[in-house]
């Protein structure tokens, strides 16, 4: 192939490709990379929003645990006076707060919202159960006929009723006990914990709602990262499908070419085919070489004819098998060369050699071997050959004679001298040349201008 068609090459680009499949991988890996942190951010933000819920969960119990707190304080001081239920019922109420810090807890994560008000109810509801409380732990002080200054200053500042004050203490042991386990007081604190459970009921909610949210929406990435994988996987197998044709396929074929010493077939992406015309164009001209080294070492380079190396060689490959070796001699060529020159001795030689070839067939191989040497081999050795080998020569040295042509010529006429030998399976290439050669000697010993064949007796 010329240089200039490769200009004319067409195909599908692999640098095309390759451009395709680094925005496709770049893509899609964004994708993916995207597509993962947004699942993770999911799940981050699943887990805090649990946690916060969790911790709003416990903010109720702790209402709810605080307002208990001081109902069992409160009772215990009433059953037992011990003022150390006292302490820790203002312990609770003064320092501890954990009602109030369960609302401010609730409000700071979720804000003014049902959750919050429902609970701020709850700790209305105990803030005003409380005031009981306070009344019944001041009765059971007065009951008890201990020192009212030996308590916290809250409990001094609480007057009791008039009849209350002047009651007998059994009377205000008996009042402030049925304060503390009547049925209204048991009521206060249903309501107490109702609204604590309603809380709780709506924060569990909202947990519902936000895992079903977070799950339909895990769900969805999770699907989405499948489609994005599987959309990948067919990607790469649509490449490798497309690849496969463009450059597997061929470079496959140009291995199979090379090791075949032939051309590369123009298959594939522009770039292969681009490759193998370049090494179908240097192939070309290196097989052109090749085989004119070839000609040049194989060939005479005056006569066109075979040289005495190709003669050798064929020779030895004809070995063991039946053929016929011609040798011929121009009769007399150094006094033609010193007669009339060089030249014409050359164009004396080529026009032999054309008449050579031209009496016997295209399967018989002409050689010439020397100056005026030249050979002939048939590949038969049958004795019919005889007849018209020795006509073909005898025809031929009766145009020769005439100037090299059957029409005449003003170059100068010359004849040959021919020896034939037919060769046998046990003889070796050199013993039919020695056997050609006796024959031929035989005729250069005589009037020359004939054909002699070898025989034993000879």
């Amino acid at each position: 192939m010329a240089d200039t068609s490769r200009s004319t090459i067409k195909g599908v680009r692999l640098k095309v490709i390759s451009i395709i499949t680094a925005a496709f991988v770049a893509v899609s890996s964004l994708a993916l990379i995207y597509v993962s942190h947004v699942y993770s951010e999911t799940q981050n933000s699943f887990r805090e929003e649990e946690m916060m819920m969790a911790e709003c969960l416990q903010s109720c119990r702790d209402l709810q645990s605080a307002s208990d707190y001081l109902t069992d304080a409160a009772r215990s001081f009433v059953v037992t006076g011990s003022p150390d239920y006292v302490a820790q019922y203002v312990q609770e109420v003064e320092t501890d707060r954990r009602r109030e810090a369960a609302i401010d807890d609730i409000r700071e994560r979720l804000g003014d919202t049902e959750v919050a008000q429902t609970l701020e109810e709850a700790l209305e509801a105990s803030v005003a159960l409380q005031e009981a409380e306070y009344y019944a732990i001041r009765l059971k002080i007065e009951s008890s006929g201990v020192d009212l200054r030996s308590f916290p200053e809250v409990f001094q500042s609480i007057e009791l009723s008039e009849w209350d004050a002047n009651a007998k203490a059994d009377s205000q042991l008996a009042v402030a006990q049925k304060m503390l386990f009547s049925d209204d007081y048991h009521k206060a604190k249903d309501v107490i914990s109702g609204k604590v459970d309603k809380s709780i009921d709506l924060i569990t909610q909202s947990m519902v709602r936000n895992r079903e949210e977070n799950a339909a929406s895990l769900t969805n990435m999770h699907g989405l990262q499948y489609i994005l994988i599987v959309f990948v996987l067919v990607f790469s197998m649509a490449l490798m499908a497309l690849l496969h044709p463009l450059v597997i396929s061929p470079l496959e074929n140009a291995v199979k070419s090379i090791k075949h010493t032939q051309s590369m077939p123009l298959k594939g992406s522009y770039e292969v085919r681009y490759v193998a015309a370049s090494f179908n164009d240097l192939f070309e001209k290196v097989m052109k070489q090749s085989s004119e080294l070839k000609f040049e070492a194989e060939h005479d380079p005056l006569t066109g004819l075979y040289n005495r190396g190709a003669f050798t060689r064929l020779c030895g490959e004809l070995e063991g098998t039946g053929y016929t070796l011609i040798l011929v001699d121009v009769d007399k060529f150094k006094t033609i060369n010193d007669t009339y020159g060089h030249d014409v001795g050359d164009i004396v030689l080529k026009r032999f050699a054309h008449g050579l070839t031209d009496i016997f067939r295209e399967d018989d191989l002409v050689f010439r071997i020397g100056g005026d040497e030249f050979a002939v081999i048939l590949k038969s050795n049958e004795d019919v050959l005889r007849n018209a080998i020795s006509a073909k020569i005898s025809h031929l040295n009766s145009i020769l004679e005439r100037g090299g042509n059957r029409r005449g010529s003003n170059l100068p006429g010359f004849t040959i001298s021919v020896g034939v030998a037919f060769s046998r399976p046990e003889e070796d290439s050199d013993t039919v040349f020695k056997h050609a050669d006796s024959a031929l000697y035989e005729v250069k010993r005589g009037a020359r201008r004939g054909c002699a064949f070898y025989s034993e007796e000879v």
